[in-house]
């Protein structure tokens, strides 16, 4: 969410090709800078691992420690290979919106019209939720792979539940087909299990492995959990680009000034000042999302939560209002400095095509 600033108000055909490849690098620009902090993020937010660490700095410090500087890198390779599609997708919705609420759809000719406010909220809210069909998917495998934490001795921690947990099954067949060694046997069991425990290795290898152990588990229905949570965060694109519609238009010295005349430190303010007030508008169903979609791969009748509501009210419950605010600091201070680098990859990619 909220790796590509600068969609334009209207995208020409002669321009279109042009945007679309600025903004993948744009986008890559900010994943790069703006991974390693979202790690943190989705570490402090997950249910298991927060207990872990103190904090951001913390959490950071820690990754770095156990896992090196590649720990705060996992699960990069699901959103850097759909960059370019969400991209093209977020452009072209996000255009498509602006030119139906102006009439251009009907009538390519029309003059050309500066959107209003309004009209640039509900596109960007709009993109926010188609966006989410692709960004979801993504999401539920970037998740589950920054969640795998290697412990102090090696081991790896948090989702080991993410195989299937035979040592019960185990232990109760052989107590139940030998009865009279029932002692023998499930001590043979345990042992055995116990060599090959789940949290001496990963749960998955890769993305690609965990995208077929979900595919296997639950078909293509598996990648859509979440989805609700994932469309209401998504929705702050709604938020964004008004904001930074706002900031824009409040450091233009006159009308006739348009955000290209603007220098490039006040549009990075402004991308990186409209990326926070996103970001803290749809923060908490962002948490829940994440809450959702690291969960167990498992039977519904053995899933933690029920649904968005029920996950929502149990956090509340359980942990008091604040854990919807878990990893906020750590979105924050990514904020900035992911912003800048979309911005500076957006404007030199642009400067060198056209």
């Amino acid at each position: 969410m909220l790796e590509v600033d600068e969609l334009p108000e209207t995208v020409g055909l002669a321009n279109t090709w042009h945007s679309f490849v600025a903004g993948i690098a744009g986008g890559l620009a900010g994943l790069l800078v703006g991974h390693p902090f979202d790690t943190v993020k989705v570490r402090l937010q997950s249910k298991e691992l927060a207990a872990s660490y103190k904090g951001t700095w913390h959490c950071f410090s820690t990754i770095i420690g156990q896992e090196k500087f590649v720990g705060l890198y996992k699960g990069m390779a699901s959103p850097a290979v759909g960059v370019a599609v969400t991209n093209a997708f977020v452009f072209g919705v996000y255009a498509f919106l602006i030119d139906v609420q102006l009439g251009r759809v009907s009538d390519p000719q029309k003059a050309v019209a500066d959107p209003s406010l309004l009209n640039i909220f509900f596109a960007g809210v709009g993109t926010g939720i188609a966006n989410s069909l692709i960004t979801s998917p993504m999401e539920l495998v970037k998740i589950r792979l920054q969640n795998q934490r290697i412990t102090p001795t090696g081991q790896f921690a948090a989702l080991a539940q993410y195989r299937p947990n035979f040592s019960a099954l185990t232990l109760h067949h052989s107590s139940i087909t030998f009865n009279n060694k029932s002692s023998t046997v499930a001590s043979r069991s345990l042992t055995s299990v116990s060599a090959s425990s789940p949290s001496s290795q990963a749960a998955f290898s890769g993305p690609s492995d965990c995208i077929v152990k979900t595919l296997r588990h639950g078909g293509i229905r598996a990648f859509y959990k979440g989805l609700f949570p994932t469309i209401m965060r998504e929705t702050s694109f709604g938020p964004y680009f008004l904001s930074y519609e706002l900031l824009c238009r409040s450091m233009q010295k006159d009308k006739t000034n348009t955000k290209e005349h603007l220098s490039g430190p006040k549009l990075v303010l402004a991308g990186g000042a409209a990326g926070i007030a996103a970001w803290c508008s749809t923060y908490a169903a962002d948490v829940v999302k994440t809450r959702i979609q690291n969960e167990p791969l498992d039977t519904p009748n053995h899933l933690r939560y029920k649904g968005f509501i029920d996950c929502a009210k149990r956090c509340y419950q359980e942990e008091g209002a604040r854990v919807f605010f878990k990893g906020l600091n750590a979105t924050l201070i990514r904020a900035f400095p992911c912003n800048a680098a979309t911005f500076l990859a957006y404007t030199w990619t642009m400067r060198s095509l056209t």
